[in-house]
């Protein structure tokens, strides 16, 4: 038999790939920030430092990334230099170590434009890593202009429930 019950209980914990499932199940093939806590709300803390605030992204295969009630995540630009324009993406590297733990790291990138981007591969799809852009960050000489999210906020399943309850009745 290779169908499992998934339940944390006893001797069967419930594996990150287990989890990714369901979650993709709900939020289907895009990766999304939840409608939970402060969204990941961003902004520029200083001259070379991003934050995001507490919230929740869910892949587009389910993986989930959380930054905890209260706290914040913390991205390190590099310093810039006067009279250039650089474009970055910051964001969150999943990979699997040595000993087959799945692990969660923030990164930064330089891109060579303003629309670059980082395609983002899938664990299950046989990727050993997946990088997940959150944000675009444009620096102006030794200055961050702007940060610009690149994920949407996912609709919450009462909203969804409504939504779709108000179409069946206009029927």
């Amino acid at each position: 038999m290779s169908a499992k019950l998934i339940t944390g209980n006893g001797f069967s914990p419930i594996m990150a790939s287990d989890d990714a499932d369901y979650q993709a199940g709900l939020s289907g093939n895009a990766t999304l920030i939840m409608p939970v806590g402060s969204q990941m709300a961003l902004a520029i803390e200083d001259a070379n430092t991003i934050k995001a605030d507490d919230g929740v992204i869910v892949t587009k295969e389910g993986r989930r990334i959380q930054i905890e009630n209260g706290a914040i995540e913390e991205w390190v630009i590099p310093t810039g230099t006067q009279g250039q324009t650089k474009y970055y993406i910051i964001g969150f590297h999943l990979y699997t170590d040595e000993s087959a733990n799945e692990l969660c790291e923030s990164f930064v990138e330089l891109m060579s434009s303003g629309t670059a981007t980082i395609p983002e591969q899938t664990i299950r799809g046989g990727a050993s890593e997946v990088y997940v852009s959150l944000a675009r960050v444009k620096q102006i000489g030794v200055n961050l202009d702007s940060v610009t999210a690149l994920l949407t906020v996912g609709e919450s399943i009462n909203s969804i429930r409504n939504g779709a309850l108000i179409s069946a009745s206009e029927l």
